[in-house]
């Protein structure tokens, strides 16, 4: 991506509440207009082609956007990150993105050749657009070169780990027992982040634990705070190739994000004061995106998230804040046979070195360089 280098700065610096304004800026590289590939098969041109998920690849080479008119029409597209209107793919599959966990709806994960990639339930083969169907579940990840795990629920209150080769064939399975979860895994390092709740005495007690995925050892638990004063763990997830996890926790309106080193459990770093935190790391850097959402009185008078703030690009090796900026907004449509529609944030992600950012929204998509 060294061609890219003689960029226009676009992107004005947004003061940041609570902060000292990031000093940074984003330098726009290129946009692609999603509607050059969007083939005659889609309907009625008056609907804007939506962005429902963006990813990098695992070497920076190649971004992936799940692209559509309604979850009915959508199509995966695969740029090449330098070159995105000469090197460019078309696969005609539909992933059905828009059904995933809100929480869930960007997590594509890659193998570590950067051949197979996983969305929604699907496993695509990207240099010949084959396609397998994973069973009922969520939570699907490559924990190795050629492995992928999901979560599904055995009982009520039990979670089982289900593990799957690329032609999404069950090898084995994992029942973990009551009150866990599956956050992430790391197919670098074949690691799992698991979540687990339960009570010890009158507090409610969470604890992250990291597990090899091949020994299904416990290496490391990273305990919290009682529930009571910090009650709810929102996400964790793994960055700078396995080697840190960062997570959510706090009170509900007043989030921290905490990141610390896996191997040694010590805090790489922390911060505090956000609303309602939203967060993707890099692959291979100590880097990651912060999406910080307001919150809203709904009918019943009672909190609930509202819209984006603002995004950064934060540093958790420095603890800086490099650059911050408030995204567009895009309207995703579902489609017949019972059409309605979601209006929100542009859809993005971070390089894996931490150097770019590619955002997506309204039929668009838009590389943009971090300036210091």
């Amino acid at each position: 991506m060294k061609s890219c280098e003689r960029v226009v700065i676009i992107v004005a610096v947004v003061t940041l509440v609570g902060r000292i304004a990031a000093a940074g800026s984003l330098s726009k590289v290129w946009d692609f207009n999603t509607g050059d590939v969007a083939g005659t098969g889609t309907s009625a041109s008056s609907v804007p082609l939506g962005v429902f998920a963006l990813s990098f690849s695992p070497d920076g080479e190649h971004i992936v956007a799940v692209v559509g008119r309604s979850r009915r029409e959508e199509f995966i597209l695969a740029l090449g990150a330098s070159a995105p209107q000469t090197n460019r793919k078309r696969l005609d599959i539909n992933p059905q993105i828009w059904e995933l966990d809100p929480y869930m709806y960007d997590r594509l994960s890659w193998s570590t050749s950067g051949q197979h990639l996983v969305l929604g339930r699907m496993i695509v083969n990207l240099s010949n657009g084959n396609v397998c169907s994973l069973p009922e579940g969520d939570g699907f990840f490559f924990v190795g070169p050629s492995e992928v795990v999901g979560r599904e629920l055995k009982t009520k209150t039990t979670i089982r780990l289900s593990f799957f080769d690329l032609d999404c064939h069950g090898t084995h399975t994992l029942d973990l027992g009551s009150g866990w979860d599956l956050y992430d895994a790391s197919a670098e390092r074949g690691l799992l982040c698991l979540w687990q709740f339960s009570y010890t005495g009158v507090y409610a007690q969470q604890v992250v634990s990291i597990m090899d995925a091949g020994t299904n050892k416990i290496l490391r638990r990273l305990p919290l705070p009682p529930a009571e004063t910090a009650p709810s763990v929102t996400m964790q997830r793994f960055a700078d190739n396995g080697k840190a996890v960062c997570g959510v926790g706090g009170r509900d309106w007043r989030r921290t994000v905490r990141c610390e080193d896996v191997d040694t459990g010590r805090e790489i770093g922390a911060a505090k004061g956000y609303t309602a935190l939203d967060v993707r790391t890099a692959l291979r850097a100590k880097r990651a995106i912060l999406s910080d959402y307001g919150r809203k009185l709904d009918g019943d008078l009672q909190w609930v998230e509202g819209s984006l703030k603002k995004r950064a690009v934060w540093d958790f090796g420095t603890g800086k804040e490099l650059v911050s900026w408030r995204p567009k907004s895009q309207t995703l449509y579902s489609g017949e046979p019972r059409p309605y529609s979601d209006t929100g944030p542009y859809r993005f992600a971070i390089s894996p070195d931490g150097e770019y950012v590619v955002e997506g929204g309204a039929g668009t998509l838009s590389l943009y360089k971090i300036e210091p």
